[in-house]
């Protein structure tokens, strides 16, 4: 995503993660993804599938997160998603 971003000549991108919430994400990424995310106006929404597993990560990395566990029955979370 890193370099898709740099490679744009436009700035303010939205980036939308999906995950499991299995994931990881080393010191040093995070540093330069916030970092780009501030120089390049960027924006990252991330929607995590399941549990609460991975939030603290995610959260760490996005301007939004929600955890979607079922769809049939989680109006707030559409509600942020669809109002993005």
């Amino acid at each position: 995503t890193l370099r898709l971003v740099d490679a744009s000549q436009f700035d303010r991108a939205d980036v939308v993660c999906l995950s499991d919430g299995q994931a990881s994400v080393s010191t040093g990424l995070e540093t330069e993804w916030n970092g780009r995310r501030l120089a390049r106006g960027m924006r990252c929404y991330s929607v995590l599938l399941g549990d609460e597993s991975g939030a603290t990560v995610l959260a760490r990395v996005s301007d939004a997160l929600v955890t979607l566990a079922d769809l049939t029955d989680d109006d707030a979370a559409l509600q942020t998603l669809f109002a993005i």
